[in-house]
C-alpha cells in the first residue's frame, strides 16, 4: 500500500508539472514567494492537564512552474518542552507542489502535497514527542493567502497573510509512529513578474 502511495504521489505532480509548464512556460520562475510562521500548540491530557506545549517555526520558498503551480522546499524548527525537558528540538524538512485552486475578492486558495524527512515522532501510546531520525512523511495541505492591502492600504502589496492546515502522514514502518497535523499562520512575501 505504501509503494502506491509513493507511486501516487511521484506521478501526480509529474502530470500536473507536464501539463501546466507546458500550457503556461512564460510563468516559469517568474515569480518567487518566501514565506515564515510561528505555531502553539498546548497538549493536554484528557483530564485537562498539560502534558506539553509546542513551538513550531516554519520557513519556505517557493517559485513558479506556471500560473497556477508553485515549488517549493519547506523546514519546520519543532520545540516542544515538558515537565522534565524544555527546549527539545525536532525537525520536519521537505519539498512541496502548491496548486492555486482560484482567486476570490483577492483571496489566494490553494492545495498542496509534500514528501518530507523529519526526526519528528508522535508515538501512539506516549504522552509526548520522540526523537527518531529515519522518519518519512508525505504531507497534504489547503489554505489560503489574504493581501495584508485588505487591512492596511499603506503596507506594500507583495505581502499577504498565510492561513492554511498541513497534514503529515508517515510512510515510516514504525508501529508506534502517528500522523501530525498543525495550522498555519504566517506571512508571505511575493516577488518577481506575472504576479497578477
Amino acid at each position: 500500500m505504501k509503494r502506491k502511495i509513493i507511486l501516487f504521489l511521484v506521478f501526480l505532480p509529474a502530470a500536473f508539472l507536464k501539463f501546466s509548464v507546458a500550457q503556461q512556460d512564460s510563468y516559469f520562475g517568474n515569480s518567487f514567494t518566501v514565506g515564515t510562521s510561528l505555531t502553539f500548540i498546548p497538549e493536554k491530557d484528557d483530564d485537562g492537564y498539560k502534558l506539553y506545549n509546542e513551538y513550531t517555526w516554519n520557513t519556505n520558498a517557493a517559485m513558479t512552474l506556471s500560473k497556477r503551480l508553485r515549488l517549493g522546499v519547506q523546514v519546520f524548527n519543532i520545540f516542544s518542552d515538558t515537565f522534565s525537558e524544555k527546549g527539545r528540538h525536532f525537525y520536519l524538512t521537505g519539498v512541496f507542489l502548491h496548486y492555486d485552486l482560484f482567486q476570490m475578492d483577492a483571496l489566494n486558495y490553494y492545495l498542496g502535497i509534500s514528501f518530507n524527512k523529519s526526526n519528528y515522532l508522535l508515538p501512539e501510546f506516549y504522552p509526548y514527542p520522540k526523537e527518531h531520525n529515519t522518519l518519512t512523511y508525505y504531507g497534504f495541505s489547503k489554505g489560503f493567502e489574504v493581501p495584508f492591502t485588505l487591512l492596511f492600504e499603506s503596507i506594500p502589496s507583495s505581502l499577504y497573510f498565510d492561513l492554511g492546515l498541513d497534514f503529515f502522514f508517515t510512510l515510516s514502518e514504525l508501529p508506534e509512529a502517528t500522523n501530525y497535523a498543525i495550522y498555519i499562520f504566517g506571512i508571505n512575501y511575493k516577488f518577481g513578474k506575472g504576479l497578477d
